[in-house]
């Protein structure tokens, strides 16, 4: 076991991690720029920057194969080299810009699919490391930063997830954010009609409510942790005056307005077991209870809404269903930030454009489509009203993405909710659970979802199909 590498001359080193002497491998009249050791093909690719080729040596560092990578008589620059699932991915600088290949290992080297990279500013990409085959990692540098950051394809990673939509949001307008804010993570409607927003600088901004001016801006600071970029995920609030700001290590902050300052009241810990990554929180104001769905991405783990109580302590635990039945596709949802309203959950998804709509015991009831643009990251939302805000993350030297504001669609499609204390008659049409139902005759507090052979109520169809 050991590392290989290059120097930008025409030698391949090695160097065993037994901590023995540097060996070297000499490719006369080449000047090798990047390499890669492919552990499932022990094959090792190196690039030769100047004759524009490919080579493959075996374990040993003998030379098995060339392949010359000019296409249309243009030299394709490779800036970076990773494997994955048996194939070969390459980082490539080329005009108009810069791209990801997936090439098959076999002896041709086929492409199997490409990507150009798009993100905002002038940059240099100078290597990958794949993550799995819809993201991978990429460094990137310029003249005043050097950044590690994750790409992901977007056709994977947008549309429509595991359970189909039924409705659409739809775009109302955006607002521009002040300039001194950057990579948004939380967002929270304050009483007085402003809003508070976190970012990923560990800052919690006052704004009023059409997002153009900054009343307060509040540097976060923790006893028990380091905070700094990254570290802050959410924002909410209880009296809409005073504020709690959550990291992602569950510390909580919570500060309280003096005039037009604020100052640290307490700090705490959020004691969840087992330890869980959370999307967001959100706050029922009627029940004084706190909502957080954990942001589960392993395939063997649930997603699940934690209801807290105003003491912050968990009461409640129901995994996210549908339909009565408990789903494991949910996690592919990827959940991101949470908001409530009258009632109802809203639960944005990072993988997907769709918010879910929940009950407060976990059922979802509906799955509703949006527009990406103008947010390419969508990080948290908040409804007010039937409106939906949404705010996104944006890279560091990227422009920060307005606040988009959209209209909910009419959830019970023009009818009203099945209310368990009224009286229904003969052909009287309800929803319940996203569900719209007939009923057979008079009937008082059967609940539609229940459905029997002898059910008072008839099964129609989801609202929004």
């Amino acid at each position: 076991m050991g590392v290989w590498y290059v120097k930008g001359d025409d030698q391949i080193y090695f160097k065993a991690d037994s901590g023995c002497s540097e060996q070297s491998f000499n490719f006369p009249n080449r000047n090798l720029t990047e390499i890669h050791w492919d552990s499932e093909n022990l094959a090792l690719w190196a690039f030769d920057q100047i004759a524009g080729d490919l080579l493959r040596l075996n374990w040993s560092g003998e030379l098995e194969q060339i392949h010359n990578l000019t296409q249309n008589n243009q030299q394709i620059q490779i800036n970076g080299l990773s494997s994955y699932d048996g194939n070969l991915w390459l980082l490539t600088d080329e005009a108009p810009g810069q791209f990801v290949y997936e090439l098959s290992t076999s002896d041709d080297l086929a492409t199997q699919r490409s990507w150009k990279i798009e993100l905002a500013g002038e940059t240099d990409y100078t290597d990958i490391q794949v993550f799995d085959k819809y993201s991978a990692f990429i460094s990137r540098s310029s003249d005043s930063d050097a950044t590690i950051i994750q790409v992901k394809d977007k056709s994977a990673y947008t549309g429509d997830g595991p359970l189909s939509n039924t409705g659409q949001l739809s775009m109302l307008n955006t607002h521009d954010l002040p300039d001194e804010i950057r990579q948004p993570s939380g967002i929270y409607p304050r009483l007085d009609g402003g809003w508070w927003v976190a970012t990923d600088q560990a800052e919690v901004f006052e704004l009023t409510a059409d997002f153009s001016e900054i009343r307060a801006r509040v540097k976060l600071e923790f006893e028990d942790i380091v905070c700094n970029q990254g570290c802050i995920e959410m924002v909410v609030s209880t009296d809409g005056s005073s504020f709690y700001a959550i990291s992602d290590s569950k510390q909580v902050v919570h500060y309280q307005q003096y005039g037009s300052d604020y100052q640290k009241a307490a700090e705490f810990s959020l004691e969840i077991s087992p330890d869980q990554d959370f999307a967001g929180i959100a706050y029922n104001p009627d029940s004084e209870n706190f909502y957080m769905v954990n942001n589960s991405v392993d395939e063997f783990e649930q997603d699940t809404l934690y209801v807290l109580d105003k003491n912050w302590q968990v009461q409640q635990q129901f995994p996210l269903s549908f339909n009565g039945n408990i789903i494991e596709e949910a996690n592919e949802y990827n959940a991101e930030g949470i908001a409530y309203s009258n009632n109802k959950l809203y639960l944005l998804s990072a993988a997907f454009t769709e918010i879910l709509v929940l009950s407060t015991e976990g059922a979802i009831e509906q799955v509703i489509d949006f527009s990406q643009d103008p947010i390419s990251e969508p990080s948290d939302l908040s409804v007010i009203d039937n409106q939906l805000w949404m705010i996104g993350d944006n890279e560091r030297n990227e422009p920060t993405a307005p606040v988009a504001v959209f209209s909910l669609p009419d959830q019970y499609c023009g009818f009203k909710p099945w209310l368990a204390d009224k009286i229904y008659t003969r052909g009287d049409k309800v929803v319940k659970d996203g569900f719209i139902y007939r009923a057979k005759w008079w009937t008082i507090g059967d609940d539609p979802s229940k459905q029997y052979p002898w059910s008072v109520w008839k099964k129609i169809r989801r609202c929004g199909n």
